[in-house]
């Protein structure tokens, strides 16, 4: 088993947060086999006070469908929606046909619903932007 790793986003602004593909493929490595729970395709949820919701839209939804796109390019497009949601702790993801992009507030990885080809993992932590450190703005 990979331990539990956090990391750093980097961002320009508060608006325009970015994943790096190496944070896209530590993640993938501490990613365990299985989905947090059931959400409803399109159905974001509410970011500040909710607890799960399906990241999606036409450019997302194209990329996680594309039987071209690779786990390392998901991931990357998947954490970026996660880093714009406050409550956002946990991300399911999948490609292909059973494609999904679902974050969670919490998500029990020991025991995760078997599912067709996801997969699930603690999401990376943003950085405080205010500051020039590396402190952890979520608990």
């Amino acid at each position: 088993m990979v331990p539990m790793m956090f990391y750093c986003l980097h961002s320009m602004s508060v608006v325009n947060l970015s994943v790096s593909p190496d944070i896209s493929q530590r993640w993938l490595v501490s990613a365990r086999r299985g989905y947090c729970g059931v959400t409803e395709r399109g159905a974001k949820g509410l970011c500040t006070y909710g607890d799960q919701g399906y990241f999606g839209g036409v450019a997302l939804d194209g990329l996680l469908q594309d039987t071209r796109t690779n786990w390392s390019v998901a991931a990357t497009a998947c954490l970026e929606q996660c880093a714009r949601c406050e409550r956002c702790r946990f991300v399911t993801l999948n490609i292909g046909h059973f494609f999904d992009c679902s974050w969670f507030s919490s998500c029990k990885l020991s025991d995760l619903a078997r599912g067709q080809g996801h997969i699930s993992a603690k999401a990376p932590k943003p950085c405080d932007t205010n500051r020039n450190s590396m402190t952890v703005t979520r608990p």
